[in-house]
């Protein structure tokens, strides 16, 4: 689990994405056997230690997930889907709820909040292609 945050009786778990398409994985690895295992791994682990969790995975735009080919699990004698448990943000979700958020202007923060959402706009693009074509032209723009 990359994140998991317990308060007030609620658990929230967060999965990230971003290095399985960053270091060239096929979309297999991302859809395939060992990624069905790990989230329901996580969701049997949060249920039985913690209870009532929020399930995210936040994800690439480009990066491709079917959640049609996700597992399912028994917990508490219950069938559990993982596509009903697990919400899919996108990482443009998040650079949009940056570019909303304020309360860094004029602080000592702010440059390194700046540099973050730079970071996080490589991975809002479609396809790595497009990215690609971003850089080229951010570094003609230096010359």
């Amino acid at each position: 689990i990359d994140i998991l945050v317990k308060s007030n009786g609620k658990t929230i778990v967060i999965e990230n994405k971003v290095k399985s398409a960053l270091n060239g994985h096929s979309e297999e690895d991302v859809n395939g056997e060992a990624f069905r295992d790990q989230l329901k791994r996580y969701y049997e682990y949060v249920e039985c230690e913690y209870k009532n969790g929020k399930y995210f995975i936040f994800a690439p735009n480009y990066n491709p997930i079917n959640k049609e080919n996700w597992g399912e699990c028994m917990v508490n004698g219950k069938l559990i889907k993982m596509k009903d448990v697990w919400e899919v943000v996108r990482y443009d979700k998040i650079l949009k709820f940056c570019d909303e958020y304020h309360g860094f202007d004029g602080s000592n923060e702010e440059w390194n909040f700046n540099e973050f959402k730079k970071a996080l706009k490589v991975h809002t693009v479609e396809s790595l292609q497009n990215y690609y074509r971003e850089m080229q032209i951010r570094i003609r723009k230096l010359f």
